[in-house]
């Protein structure tokens, strides 16, 4: 539970903040475990390293669905009814995480095993990712 707590993304996350980053993160980890582009028997030492950057990737991409940027999100999952009005003063924009502001690339495997779908990133010859608009580097 430690590990979660520390690696979710979140200071004091509600249990729904950790099971949406836990659910997202089993699934992307089961994606990984049956690409093979993750397999060392098939592609050898041509792709080293892939498997541990896609692991840090899913990390930080768990973090971002597991992260509500609205407050009041997870309260509000809980309650029967909200009057419409309480609702729109309690949904505000959070200053922990403005979605809009941040930037968010992602990387799935998919369901074939064979491919890998990139989104919202490049990669330079030396393997920083880079942002696709402005050029800069996001992780090296």
């Amino acid at each position: 539970l430690e590990v979660l707590l520390g690696q979710c993304g979140v200071k004091d996350p509600s249990w729904v903040e950790i099971k949406h980053f836990v659910c997202f993160l089993d699934t992307q980890l089961r994606s990984c475990e049956k690409s093979v582009f993750c397999d060392e028997n098939i592609v050898g030492d041509v792709m080293t390293g892939l498997k541990t950057f896609a692991v840090k990737f899913m990390i930080r991409m768990s973090k971002d669905f597991a992260t509500s940027s609205l407050k009041g999100e997870v309260a509000a999952e809980n309650e029967e009814e909200v009057e419409q009005m309480e609702d729109l003063q309690e949904y505000q924009i959070d200053e922990r995480k403005q979605w809009e502001q941040n930037y968010h690339p992602y990387l799935f495997f998919n369901e074939d095993g064979m491919s890998i779908t990139f989104v919202g990133f490049n990669a330079n010859r030396t393997g920083d990712l880079l942002d696709p608009v402005r050029g800069q580097i996001i992780e090296r």
